[in-house]
Formats: C-alpha cells, structure tokens, sequence
C-alpha cells in the first residue's frame, strides 16, 4: 500500500467490515458528548497533516482529544493503551476517520446553507445543565476530566444540532410512543432478572437514545451517498488503513 491512499468512489471490503463499530461509535461519542474539539495550544506534532478531504487539511491536532476522550474510555476499563502501540494505532485511525466523516458531513451541510442559531444552543446547553444536581459547576467539573471547557461544549453542540438539522432534513428523528413502548418492551423481556423502573419514569432517556440512533443511521446513509465523490487523500503512512473504514458502511446496524 502506498505512503499517500487517494481514496475515491471505493467500497469497504468484507475483512474491514470488523472495523466498522469501532468507526462508528467513536462518531457517537463525539455527537453525544462532544470531543472533537481542537486544543487551542499547538505544537510542531500537533500541526503535522495527517489527511485532507477535497484539499482541506485534517490536523494532529484535530483528532487530538477525542484521542484522549478514547484512551480515558479504555483507562476506565483497566486497559493501558498506550503500553500497546498497536491498540493505540487502532486508537488513532478511529479518531481519524470519525473527524474524516464529520469534515464531510460538515461540508455538505455548509453547501446547503444549514445554520443554527445561538439561542438553541443556549437552550441545549441549559438542558444539559439541568440533568445535573449541582448545574453548570457539576457538569463542567465532569467534561474537565477529558479536557472539554464550556467554550468546547458550545461549539459542539452547534456542530450536533447542525447534524441533527441535516438528518431531519433527510428524514423525520420523531420517535413515536409506540416505538418506545416496544424499546422498552424489549428491554425487560431481555432482562429478566433486572427490575426497571416504570416506562414514565425513563421514557426521556430512551426516547434521546432512539433519537440518537436514527439520527445516526440517517447520516451513515448520507455519507454513504455523498463519500464517493469525495477525495480523501491518508497522508500519514501509519493511518493509511483508515481508508478502508471510510467505504460503504450500509451492512453495519446503528452508528
């Protein structure tokens, strides 16, 4: 495989298909907690290239905290990634073809004039904030552990409400009561020795989850239509792979 992997109107082998998970739920990390932003300091290794799309640069320093977002995960379940190179690596072309996709994603709904105003960030910011006990402090207090400020919050959810405008303009996010009645359904009977509170009780919760997960199967399909006429060229020699995880991506269920 070549140092530089121009890929263009390509589709995902079966072998990679294995990968795609890992691609895709890396991309829900970043809708629902909001990770991709850049550190405001750069170095020499930060400003290092690692990929563009359509000649617009993706930086080492682009991908950099959802890295560490990533590596607190693993950290978490007692895994020490960076005692293993190659995990790191897989780490790494995760991070990469998450921002790869974004950068897409973002690209086209610039092209089609989506915006999103301030106010509605406000409002999805002061909604988070109600979910903890102690408010904004308690909330912050958590990001901080990954690095995220509230500078970096705001903008990411700018960048997940202007995802959700362009998934609602491909198709409509409104779950029904029916569907979550059958989530719900299901969660119990595959439960059995689990006592859940009453369906009132949660209903919010699984009904942002269900949200989350049309919204992300409604961009799988979009990116799948708009990807091939999308020039991604991997620059760097030890993410050359991820063009693999950048193909058609319909057979994988959910984001």
């Amino acid at each position: 495989m070549e140092d530089n992997q121009v890929e263009k109107n390509s589709s995902v082998e079966a072998n990679s298909s294995k990968k795609q998970p890992l691609i895709w739920g890396a991309i829900i990390i970043i809708l629902a907690l909001g990770v991709i932003t850049a550190l405001m300091v750069r170095d020499t290794e930060s400003d290092k290239v690692l990929a563009t799309v359509d000649n617009h640069p993706v930086l080492e320093n682009d991908i950099k905290q959802l890295v560490n977002q990533m590596l607190g995960q693993y950290k978490e379940q007692g895994v020490n990634v960076e005692e293993n190179p190659e995990l790191l690596n897989e780490v790494r072309k995760a991070a990469l073809a998450s921002k790869i996709r974004q950068k897409i994603l973002f690209q086209y709904a610039e092209q089609r004039d989506v915006v999103v105003n301030e106010d509605s960030v406000e409002d999805e910011y002061q909604r988070m904030v109600l979910q903890f006990e102690g408010g904004e402090s308690d909330l912050l207090q958590g990001l901080s552990q990954y690095g995220i400020t509230k500078k970096d919050l705001r903008k990411d959810i700018f960048e997940m409400l202007l995802l959700q405008k362009v998934a609602n303009q491909r198709d409509d996010l409104t779950i029904s009561d029916q569907e979550v009645q059958s989530r719900y359904n299901n969660i119990v009977r595959d439960n059995p020795e689990t006592e859940f509170p009453p369906l009132s009780e949660i209903k919010e919760i699984l009904v942002s989850e269900m949200e989350q997960e049309k919204m992300g199967d409604v961009l799988r399909k979009l990116f799948d239509q708009i990807y091939p006429d999308i020039e991604v060229i991997i620059l760097d020699e030890d993410l050359v792979e991820v063009a693999e995880f950048l193909g058609r991506s319909s057979a994988v269920p959910g984001m």
